[in-house]
């Protein structure tokens, strides 16, 4: 597991308290799943998800029921160092 914090992973020796987090800071955990992957895959390459793993869910694993006629967008940013031009929305 990795925990990402502003763009960067943290050390296996931080300890979360001694970061000052603000109340709304954001942490992302990354679980490996045991699959490498041999070479780069593009940035802007499309992944399918079954309908049933876009909806949102609760605290306690359950699907939240969404009424047909929502729709939500989500929008992210990518950034690579490598990459000319900043982040992208994608």
């Amino acid at each position: 597991m990795e925990i990402i914090f502003a763009g960067k992973v943290l050390d296996d020796s931080t300890v979360i308290e001694d970061c000052d987090l603000s109340e709304k800071s954001t942490l992302h955990l990354v679980t490996q799943t045991g699959r490498r992957f041999t070479g780069s895959r593009p940035l802007n390459q499309i992944v399918a998800l079954d309908e049933e793993e876009l909806l949102p869910v609760e605290d306690d694993g359950s699907s939240v029921k969404q009424p047909n006629n929502v729709h939500q967008t989500t929008h992210f940013f990518v950034y690579c160092a490598k990459c000319r031009g900043g982040p992208r929305q994608g």
